[in-house]
Parts: C-alpha cells; sequence; structure tokens
C-alpha cells in the first residue's frame, strides 16, 4: 500500500475511463442488490467506525420503506432519518473517487472506506443503527432525457419494486396525475400553479398552443410559410410580453415553443432558435431547407 502520492502515473491516469464508466453503470444501477456482498460491506464499515455491528438486519424494496423502518427503530420521524441515510449506489459519484485512489493507486488513507465502497456497488439507501441495520434495493427502472436528467413522460421516471415511485419532468418533481393523466390539467391550472418551474413543466405538458389559447395571445406577426410560422405575445403569470412561435415542422405537425422578448417577426423567431439573430443571417436563413 502507498502512504503519499506526488504525482499519477501514465498507467493509473490511463484508468480514468474504467472508474468513470464504473461509476456511471453503478450510479444508474437498477435490479435486485448483491444483499450477502452489501452485508459484509456494511460490517466492514462497522469495524472501520470501531462499533460492533448489530445482528439484525432489514431489508425493503424501497427508500420510503427503509426511512419508516429506521424511524420506527429510533423513535424518530421519517423526515428525521430521511438527512442520515447513507445513499447506496446513489453516492457513486464521491465513493469512485476514494476508489480510484484506493484501487488503482493503492492509497492507503481510503483503506477505512472499503466497506462503504462495496455497500455502494451492491444496494441502495442503508441506515446503519446501534441495534439495527437498514437496507434497501436498487431502483427496477430509471428513465432520462437526453441531458441525463430523470424523465418520463407516460411513468416514472424512477421507481422501486414495492411501487413507490419518482416523477419527473426533465429533472423537475411534478404531481404524477400530470405524467399518468395528462388529459386532466387544464391550462387554468397551469397558468395558476405556484411553483415557477413547475408551472412552466405544466405548460410543456399540457402543451404550449393550448396555454396560448386560454391566454387569447395576440398574433403580432404571420409569415406566408408555415414553417416559418406565427409570432405570437402573451401575458404570463410570472412573465408579462412572453413571445412564443407557433411553427409547423417537416412532418406536418403544429407547434408552439417560446422564443425571446425581443423578436418582431416570425422569421426573425424562427432564425433565433437556430442562434441566428444578425440581420443578414436572418434574410438568408429562410432559404434553408432545414428549419424548426
Amino acid at each position: 500500500m502507498t502512504t503519499k502520492i506526488d504525482k499519477l502515473t501514465p498507467e493509473q491516469e490511463a484508468r480514468f475511463p474504467e472508474f468513470r464508466e464504473r461509476c456511471i453503470s453503478n450510479g444508474l444501477g437498477v435490479g435486485r442488490a448483491d444483499r450477502a456482498r452489501a452485508e459484509a460491506g456494511a460490517a466492514l464499515a462497522y469495524k472501520a467506525a470501531g462499533l460492533p455491528f448489530p445482528k439484525q438486519i432489514y431489508w425493503f424494496d424501497s427508500p420510503l420503506a427503509g426511512v419508516k423502518k429506521a424511524a420506527e427503530l429510533c423513535d424518530k420521524t421519517a423526515s428525521d432519518m430521511y438527512p442520515l441515510a447513507s445513499r447506496g449506489n446513489h453516492e457513486s459519484g464521491w465513493v469512485s473517487y476514494h476508489s480510484f485512489f484506493l484501487e488503482a493507486c493503492g492509497l492507503e488513507i481510503c483503506e477505512p472506506i472499503r466497506g462503504l465502497m462495496n455497500v455502494t456497488e451492491s444496494a441502495g439507501w442503508w441506515w446503519p443503527l446501534d441495534e439495527a441495520v437498514v437496507m434497501t434495493e436498487r431502483p427496477t427502472v430509471i428513465r432520462r432525457d437526453a441531458g441525463h436528467r430523470l424523465h418520463s413522460a407516460t411513468g416514472p421516471a424512477m421507481e422501486y419494486a414495492d411501487g413507490f415511485a419518482l416523477y419527473r419532468w426533465h429533472g423537475l418533481e411534478v404531481p404524477k396525475e400530470w405524467i399518468l393523466n395528462p388529459a386532466s390539467l387544464k391550462a387554468e391550472t397551469a397558468l395558476s400553479w405556484p411553483n415557477i418551474e413547475q408551472r412552466r413543466a405544466a405548460a410543456e405538458i399540457l402543451g404550449w398552443a393550448k396555454i396560448l389559447d386560454a391566454l387569447k395571445a395576440k398574433s403580432i406577426d404571420k409569415d406566408s410559410d408555415p414553417q416559418i410560422g406565427e409570432l405570437f405575445v402573451a401575458d404570463l403569470p410570472d412573465s408579462p410580453g412572453q413571445k412564443f412561435l407557433r411553427v409547423r415542422c417537416g412532418t406536418g405537425r403544429d407547434f408552439c415553443l417560446p422564443v425571446a422578448p425581443h423578436l418582431m417577426t416570425a422569421l426573425a423567431a424562427n432564425a433565433w432558435t437556430f442562434g441566428f439573430e444578425k440581420a443578414g443571417e436572418i434574410e438568408s436563413y429562410r432559404n434553408y431547407e432545414v428549419r424548426t
């Protein structure tokens, strides 16, 4: 084992991708836990902390069930116990840093957290208590958008075996009814929802076209080409004078998208969505074969 590192060797640096991929794969891991490895890792973590390992180990299918049991055992509320959790595979980010220095570099100062590493790579959230250990399974499903944020337009973005689920719209928590029954979402709800970010998400789920109809948005410029579109202005509760472009895409579908408030024509708004803002660029943009 090494006690000190001044500089990484080329061989050690070459292993960066290996640990990066391992971290990502583990953090997004789904499926049943390796319970034997997780329990052995927990025992090693207690030993490193100089604490006796409890005789009782409880397993649950989700963090929600786990935190309830931890609260019961400690005579506290779930809110009290939530921040005391060790988040298992969801702590892969910082744990992988130490894994690299322990496994690739042999840095002995990282040895005491080997047990924690083993739990992180084999189970979900867990609570190391005095008289018991509460451990949980990993999710059964994780869904993300192109930006790698938790997201699903049709169901849970993250789901566990016991039915506990998280509903997210491009990373933002939203009421599950908006996802499971979007037809129940009304423009009035989207426009009056108290949380501004969720209000935006509701408008996206419902569709800006319906929002514009509900707001009685005013048309300020309509291009002869439907693929250039029509520019509207409307007063949102949190954004007066917001501009929107209603446009027809190449597949023949009409949709709306918010654009910058300084834009005055549909052509300028459409060009803006592709990053063209100079006068000369906008005029030539009409001749582009591929547009919004």
